[in-house]
């Protein structure tokens, strides 16, 4: 590496520090929680995860990050382009497209990704098959004999009576099919409609 591109790296490391430490000062001038909310939240939407590539050391779409609280309704979390918890405890994937080669890929991603964001939005360790996981497997269409199978024998999602988890691993895939859906320059073979994309 030349002086140059050395040069080149200390201004855009400086730029980026003065625009951080404009940014917070901006923010600090804030008293109230929720509008401060409001804009990290327009910030994250309009300059972060969606639209940007992550930072250096930053996993995109990495859920610990990006559990935020959606704009006027004061309980209503949030995993932008993924899921909802609304303030009623109501749980409903915004998902729309799995990035599925087909139909059992589809399956599992979709047991992956709602037990992931569910448990992460609702601060539990594990999701209820019954009233969560199933109806949205039939919401998607995504339910029959061999997927039930494929779910079944899957290693890395756990069952314990009605209750589904993801051990370590299922979780990294979890994380890893979310980056995926956010991704738009990713395509889907798959749709619900049972028509693969061209």
């Amino acid at each position: 590496m030349d002086a140059s591109e050395i040069q080149k790296e200390i201004d855009a490391v400086k730029a980026e520090a003065d625009l951080m430490k404009e940014f917070g000062d901006i923010c600090a001038k804030s008293n109230n929680k929720a509008t401060l909310d409001r804009v990290l939240r327009w910030a994250l939407d309009r300059f972060g995860m969606g639209g940007m590539p992550p930072a250096v050391g930053q996993k995109k779409g990495k859920l610990d990050n990006n559990v935020i609280i959606a704009e006027g309704e004061v309980d209503t979390k949030e995993i932008p382009g993924i899921a909802i918890l609304s303030e009623d405890g109501q749980f409903r994937l915004t998902v729309r497209d799995l990035k599925a080669k087909n139909l059992k890929d589809a399956a599992i991603r979709l047991v992956h990704v709602a037990i992931r964001a569910y448990t992460k939005l609702t601060g539990k360790t594990t999701a209820p098959s019954k009233n969560v996981i199933l109806p949205l497997l039939k919401d998607w269409r995504v339910y029959d004999g061999n997927t039930r199978v494929a779910i079944s024998r899957h290693k890395g999602v756990l069952r314990k009576g009605d209750e589904m988890s993801l051990d370590f691993h299922s979780q990294n895939d979890a994380d890893q099919f979310i980056e995926e859906i956010l991704d738009e320059n990713v395509k889907g073979a798959w749709s619900p409609a049972g028509k693969g994309r061209k």
